[in-house]
């Protein structure tokens, strides 16, 4: 087993074993991969701003699945919206959220929602929410293209959303990468006199090829703004994102 990483710093490794300073072979890799093997380390963070990131979440050929398909379903990309809380639809606002999103996210949506099941357990005592039973795990693919971002927000603030627990970002793009900023804001967050309590200074996550991200679904967070100048969707930064629920 690996050494634990210090808290806090980003992680290297591999699919689910995630090395910190050594790597193992491709078969190895592969064999963890198709077995969902728990990972041996990956926890980043701290009691206040808890989080988890895996390296190379997807095989090789899974992610060019992912972007071959991505790729075949532009057109079917349309405005993201935000949840408010008086509203059952979506609300497209500006000033919040700038992004299209992919609603229907195909097989390869379905493997990468049943892995981060398998991998849950793990996740969960990573970032100390106790075990639940989960009813769900959402999912959609989203594209952020130049000047588009993600205000400050919480995933499970109203309705029918506070039984989101864990939040989970899968970020890939088109090689070689033709955007930047995006990076994930993220706020540290916690109970006060039994409520949540935000900071003013977050940790900064980059939107890598092939990491993934799980946080909890009440840290306040948000994404910062995307610069692409070419303005092709295929040029966007990418993710596959959503919500385990219980």
């Amino acid at each position: 087993m690996a050494p634990a990483p210090e808290m806090g710093r980003p992680l290297r490794g591999h699919t689910v074993t995630v090395e910190t300073r050594s790597s193992r072979s491709l078969a190895q890799r592969s064999r963890g991969a198709s077995s969902n093997e728990p990972p041996s380390a990956g926890f980043a963070g701290t009691p206040k701003c808890r989080f988890v990131i895996l390296e190379n979440f997807l095989l090789a050929e899974e992610l060019d699945a992912l972007m071959r398909y991505v790729l075949g379903h532009a057109e079917q990309f349309e405005s993201a919206g935000v949840d408010t809380g008086g509203s059952k639809s979506r609300v497209v606002r500006k000033n919040m959220r700038r992004a299209r999103v992919l609603w229907n996210t195909g097989e390869i949506g379905r493997v990468i929602r049943q892995r981060i099941r398998s991998y849950l357990p793990w996740v969960l005592n990573r970032l100390a929410i106790p075990p639940f039973q989960v009813a769900k795990i959402e999912g959609q693919i989203t594209a952020s293209n130049d000047g588009e971002f993600f205000r400050k927000h919480a995933d499970n603030s109203y309705g029918v959303h506070r039984r989101r627990v864990v939040s989970y970002v899968y970020y890939f793009h088109r090689r070689p990468r033709r955007f930047a900023g995006g990076e994930l804001l993220l706020y540290p967050t916690w109970y006060e006199n039994g409520k949540l309590v935000f900071a003013t200074k977050p940790r900064s996550i980059a939107p890598r090829q092939n990491r993934i991200v799980f946080f909890p679904s009440s840290a306040l967070h948000e994404i910062q703004t995307v610069r692409c100048p070419a303005h092709d969707l295929a040029d966007s930064r990418f993710t596959v994102n959503g919500w385990a629920c219980r």
